[in-house]
């Protein structure tokens, strides 16, 4: 009988085809629901995630079979890696295939805050023609603080002294990673310096909720925002607040405390229709690493992660 391996969400569809090759039996099911999965978790060799489900103490308790769990993408806070851990079950990731499409989608979230893209545009549709008060900045005066130093964020410094941009990083966790593309420094230099901050933080217990007001008002600029990370990292009360008081310059998130909206309450509607009211905020629904081309990248980088894990 062949090892099962259960797909359970949205993939190119070589992943499929190779873990075949492999010599796995595969169950895509990428419309999965969590009732479904801890049905038939218990026969299941390989897990294939993408951030649908989260792969908790319940999900362990029955998966008896487990060996390996395959991410596409980045975020490993949808797996419980201590009870992996523990249990010897194997966990990649593949945040090589996506960092392009990230790194592109924050370079294109910050040219829409500095140049007022997306207010021009509403404006010029309403035969509003403000030329000079939405003259923007030029990314060679300017200084990006990069939070978050792994394969995104050094794909977005990456990009970013290409064009002329001054960029500090910074990553609790890393060390010796400054060179060609960024200088290594500290929070406090970051705070001191950077005229615009873009945040490529996993989501754990020390980030959630870690941009409030006092972290927010630590920086001795008005600062532009970005977060193509996690939601969480970002509650909307502290941005609102900071929106208005002038603090934060303007924000764009490609990310929220809550998705999707469908499941809003109506207090978190209420936040969210007011950070809406803000010329000066750019939205985006989680599009960051999901582009044409990221769901093959992802796929083929996961292969080759279990195929070297695995020694196939």
């Amino acid at each position: 009988m062949k090892p099962i391996v259960l797909i359970t969400g949205e993939s190119h569809p070589i992943l499929a085809s190779a873990l075949v090759q492999m010599g796995y039996e595969v169950i895509d099911s990428p419309q999965i629901s969590r009732i479904e999965l801890m049905e038939q978790v218990s026969s299941v060799a390989g897990l294939v995630l993408t951030s649908r489900h989260h792969i908790d103490a319940d999900v362990f308790a029955k998966a008896e079979k487990l060996q390996w769990i395959g991410r596409l993408g980045s975020g490993l806070d949808v797996i419980d890696l201590l009870i992996a851990q523990n249990k010897g079950v194997s966990v990649y990731s593949s945040p090589e295939g996506n960092r392009q499409a990230v790194a592109e989608h924050t370079l294109g979230l910050l040219m829409n805050l500095i140049r007022n893209q997306s207010r021009s545009d509403r404006e010029v549709r309403q035969g509003i023609w403000n030329r000079n008060e939405n003259r923007g900045y030029e990314l060679s005066g300017l200084t990006m603080g990069i939070i978050g130093y792994g394969n995104t964020g050094e794909a977005v410094s990456r990009a970013l002294t290409s064009l002329g941009m001054r960029v500090l990083a910074y990553d609790k966790y890393r060390f010796g990673y400054g060179g060609e593309w960024a200088v290594e420094t500290d929070m406090e230099t970051i705070r001191k310096e950077a005229d615009v901050v873009s945040l490529h933080l996993p989501l754990t217990a020390e980030t959630i909720g870690l941009v409030d007001n006092a972290w927010l008002e630590a920086f001795t600029k008005s600062v532009w925002l970005i977060n193509t990370s996690r939601g969480a990292i970002t509650p909307l009360e502290p941005l609102i607040r900071q929106l208005e008081s002038g603090r934060l310059r303007g924000l764009a998130l490609d990310v929220l405390p809550k998705e999707p909206l469908k499941n809003y309450s109506a207090e978190e509607q209420q936040a969210l229709n007011k950070l809406c009211a803000f010329e000066q905020v750019v939205l985006t629904p989680h599009i960051a690493g999901y582009t044409q081309e990221s769901p093959e990248r992802m796929a083929r980088v996961l292969l080759d992660k279990l195929g070297a894990g695995l020694g196939g």
